[in-house]
């Protein structure tokens, strides 16, 4: 039997992923959505995409402009095809005027 607090953590991360999906997917998402392995709080896949809930929480915390997080995303994807280390994180990400800066 969980904890009560367990519980309510569980409904405060999914509002918060239901908040992240409004905001990064423009309430598109009736597609498929899901924790992987079940597991509420650890990796939350949207159609072919996979976000921890750390990397949800900088979206917010950092207030990541929609187009700036994706280009971010969409090049750690590149980086570890490449099997390459990424030298910058998001929120420094956020930062730069280009990603020429990027080395």
């Amino acid at each position: 039997m969980k904890d009560t607090e367990l519980i309510k953590w569980e409904i405060a991360t999914d509002i918060l992923v239901d908040k992240f999906l409004e905001v990064y997917f423009k309430g598109d998402y009736t597609s498929n959505r899901y924790w992987v392995g079940g597991d509420i709080g650890g990796v939350f896949c949207i159609n072919d995409y996979f976000f921890d809930i750390h990397r949800i929480v900088e979206a917010f915390r950092y207030k990541a402009p929609v187009k700036k997080f994706f280009e971010y995303y969409e090049l750690e994807v590149d980086y570890a095809i490449k099997d390459k280390p990424l030298v910058v994180n998001l929120r420094n990400y956020l930062k730069l005027k280009n990603k020429k800066e990027i080395r």
